[in-house]
């Protein structure tokens, strides 16, 4: 892994979860999507950010989803289970 991974944890989460972005990303936005690919949650990711904590997970119902963040020329998509 390098040193442009995001890391997401913890991974399964039950209500919140913590996304540590790479340094110099371009992020701008993150959804998260359950398995027929509808977006249920979405938020703005600031570019300098390096961190972004979700909250409120365990509104959703329980299961696998995907988070995706997307930027100018980048885009992450990693799964996720809520139990």
């Amino acid at each position: 892994a390098g040193n442009d991974e995001i890391q997401i944890y913890p991974n399964p989460t039950h209500a919140s979860l913590q996304l540590n972005f790479p340094n110099d990303h371009s992020y701008t936005k993150l959804s998260v999507m359950d398995q027929m690919g509808r977006t249920v949650l979405e938020q703005a990711v600031s570019p300098n950010s390096k961190s972004l904590e979700l909250n409120n997970l365990d509104k959703l119902p329980k299961g696998i989803y995907m988070i995706n963040v997307t930027g100018n020329n980048d885009s992450h998509t990693q799964k996720i289970v809520i139990n």
